[in-house]
């Protein structure tokens, strides 16, 4: 629920689940510790591992991503220009 309200610019959602006789709402409050802490985290791994596998696909081809062998986007960026 964070990573919706994140995308969506949301202050709050209502979680709401029924098992069809009783009825349970809670609102979920935006965490700007959590983003603070994770959001640095999630976009290394989207520029070092996601980004990298999608633009040299190795792991379907059952070898080690770019990642594994000591390779970043700043490392492979800095191979490119050689």
């Amino acid at each position: 629920m964070q990573q919706q309200l994140f995308c969506t610019e949301r202050k709050w959602v209502d979680f709401v689940a029924s098992d069809g006789y009783a009825l349970f709402v809670r609102r979920v409050l935006l965490d700007d510790v959590f983003w603070s802490r994770n959001l640095p985290r999630l976009e290394s791994f989207y520029y070092n591992v996601i980004l990298l596998e999608l633009a040299y696909p190795r792991v379907k081809d059952g070898l080690e991503r770019i990642g594994k062998c000591g390779i970043d986007l700043s490392t492979f960026s800095a191979l490119r220009k050689q």
